[in-house]
């Protein structure tokens, strides 16, 4: 796992690397960028109106660098409750995120989800956190008024 760390973080850290500081006009984080994709396993819990906690287990999240500053989850066949019928994938776009020593932070607020073709602002998502660190992921927050949260390890990598 130390190993997928490592590899996460060089890769994120290339995003930083500058190379020709006389030319202002330049943005060498958008020229050094390389897109990664990272898919973690793990744990899905949300509180539930009457303050039980569904829990859904071996759930897929993609985690898409796809900017120099920001990044995209997209959580793969999710039930938010047991009484829902379908499984289905969210997105959360233009996640801001920065890079620790050790770890990656990542974070935002009023994010309105894609989910079935289009957007779900009745569950915007609000107090959005999240960090990664020792190929472990774990982000928490409302999604609409119900908190949500996911705990995972590191699967893969792709570009």
């Amino acid at each position: 796992m130390r190993r997928y760390l490592n590899i996460l973080l060089m890769s994120i850290a290339m995003v930083f690397v500058a190379c020709d500081k006389d030319d202002e006009n330049n943005d060498d984080n958008e020229r050094f960028f390389i897109r990664e994709i990272y898919t973690w396993g793990g744990t899905m819990s949300v509180t539930q109106d009457d303050s039980s906690v569904f829990t859904q287990a071996d759930v897929l999240v993609d985690v898409d660098f796809f900017d120099k500053d920001y990044l995209r989850i997209v959580m793969n066949q999710v039930k938010f409750s047991e009484k829902m019928p379908i499984q289905l994938d969210m997105t959360i776009d233009s996640i801001k995120y920065v890079v620790g020593d050790e770890n990656l932070e990542f974070g935002g607020n009023n994010i309105v989800p894609q989910a079935m073709g289009g957007p779900f602002p009745q569950y915007t998502i609000t107090g959005f956190t999240g960090k990664t660190k020792d190929g472990q992921i774990d982000f928490s927050m409302m999604c609409g008024k119900y908190p949500l949260s996911f705990s995972g390890k590191l699967l893969f990598a792709s570009n």
